[in-house]
């Protein structure tokens, strides 16, 4: 039996979110390819505002962070909190869905400037009482119940649950019915929060810059509120949403079959001794597939890292150049462990060449210098060690902090593909989040996927003296990478 949407007082708001998500999911495969083929790549969907906006979303605005961008050093602005990923996946979602808070803040900014989003009903605020017994606040954010349905959830089995993750753990921290969300009675709906209303956008925690004791917008910057009894609680530190009968993570950014893309091309890694030329012979070549990076990510998930990587240039670089390119959520392995527990490396001393499809190392033709290289392969044990001061630039220049290093096999949710092309019947322009807000007439995007331009990309943050700076990859193809050992 499918879940019966009728008994809730937000019937009609709730009703069409999850028939427009329906309708696209049963339409996804022919949509999405419609809409590879029909926009280009290197061109933003942008939307028009179709609604008048009054006092009372003035007022949700100020519980965004991203109304802050671009004023001064405002601590709500901070890339960390910005860019803090949410996963939503699961058997009843069918794909992997990636959401940093700016993305579910773009969607609450577009519930209320167009007509046609906020006749679903998704942004809400309520009252809701705060983790570690903090008190209570009138919270803004998404109504989760109408957003999963957006995002895939429409056609859900009555069993279907919701599962939810905390801090990168590995097991559930709890879990309710689908139903639950959706029949909820006036005043305790679901909710992905992440500000308080008329006030300020959530910050981590107490003693973190921004937090204001007379909002108690600690625990952030998003919140899973849900509704128990004659109140709505609040959980920290949620950063997956699995939807469906099982809580097991699909893993749908793995290749299917481990054939075909899984096998070829091929990651080769070529070592060469302490002093060694670069036509030397190597002291040893190791190579891995798709399927091999996979099977490592599924024995050792404490080692599986994501982030978003892509720009060029670094803090200096803002004030003679444009920072360039586009930012994606790549997941992979922990590159330094890699190279340590799987290359074999004893000691990450002396420097690496990284090649991209082409078989050559990036070289720009005006800068004297490859921004293919790793001068210090200290950096790979240093960015992890030092999170807070490796990042990747935005093109607005918001700093996005905790850019560790990553072997990456996949991209915003879905396997790399090994050419940059979009005729593949593997390439997925878009997500299903993003065909239902095209059904609506809503542009944006947020779901962006376009898992093309692989086979393995290397994740590499700026980090002062290590790597980085003008013209230096934190997002680039990876097919080779040369290691020149010092000892």
């Amino acid at each position: 039996m499918k879940i019966a949407f009728g008994k809730s007082r937000y019937f009609l708001c709730i009703v069409l979110g999850f028939v427009v998500a329906a309708f696209t999911l049963a339409a996804y495969g022919c949509a999405a390819q419609a809409a590879a083929e029909t926009t280009s790549p290197f061109v933003e969907k942008t939307m028009e505002a179709t609604r008048t906006e009054g006092p009372e979303d003035a007022s949700f605005r100020l519980g965004m962070h991203e109304s802050y961008v671009g004023e001064g050093d405002s601590p709500y602005a901070d890339g960390g909190l910005l860019y803090e990923p949410l996963i939503i996946t699961g058997d009843t979602i069918g794909e992997r869905q990636i959401y940093s808070v700016r993305d579910l803040e773009t969607l609450a900014s577009l519930y209320l400037s167009t007509d046609e989003l906020y006749a679903t009903g998704l942004g809400i605020h309520e009252m809701c009482a705060l983790p570690a017994g903090a008190g209570t606040a009138e919270l803004a954010g998404l109504d989760l119940a109408v957003f999963l349905g957006l995002c895939g959830a429409a056609d859900a089995d009555e069993d279907a649950r919701v599962y939810w993750f905390t801090d990168s753990g590995t097991q559930p921290a709890g879990e309710v019915l689908l139903t639950d969300l959706v029949s909820a009675e006036e005043g305790h709906r679901a909710m992905l929060a992440f500000g308080v209303f008329d006030a300020v956008p959530l910050v981590r925690s107490a003693d973190a810059a921004g937090y204001d004791a007379s909002a108690g917008n600690a625990g952030g910057p998003l919140l899973l509120c849900l509704p128990a009894g004659d109140e709505v609680y609040a959980v920290a530190d949620v950063t997956k949403l699995i939807v469906g009968t099982r809580s097991e993570d699909p893993r749908y950014d793995f290749h299917a079959d481990g054939g075909g893309d899984a096998q070829e091309p091929v990651l080769t890694i070529r070592v060469f001794a302490a002093g060694a030329a670069e036509d030397s012979t190597p002291i040893s070549v190791l190579t891995y597939t798709a399927a091999n990076l996979e099977q490592l990510a599924a024995t050792f998930p404490e080692h599986v890292s994501g982030g978003y990587f892509g720009t060029i240039g670094d803090k200096a670089s803002t004030e003679g150049m444009v920072i360039g390119g586009w930012i994606d959520y790549y997941e992979g392995l922990d590159f330094g462990w890699f190279l340590q527990e799987q290359v074999g490396l004893d000691a990450l001393s002396g420097r690496a060449l990284l090649y991209g499809r082409s078989g050559e190392a990036y070289v720009p033709e005006d800068a004297g210098e490859l921004y293919g290289e790793i001068p210090d392969l200290s950096y790979f044990a240093e960015a992890p060690a030092r999170p807070e001061a490796c990042y990747v630039l935005t093109r607005d220049a918001v700093a996005i902090t905790g850019s560790r290093p990553v072997l990456a096999f996949s991209k915003n949710g879905y396997p790399l593909l090994p050419a940059h092309e979009h005729e593949s019947e593997d390439y997925v322009s878009y997500n299903q989040l993003n065909a239902a807000l095209e059904a609506l007439g809503v542009a944006s995007e947020v779901g962006v996927v376009k898992n093309n331009k692989g086979p393995f990309i290397a994740g590499l943050g700026n980090l002062d003296g290590l790597y980085g700076g003008y013209r230096q990859e934190t997002g680039g193809e990876c097919i080779r990478m040369d290691i020149f050992l010092s000892i």
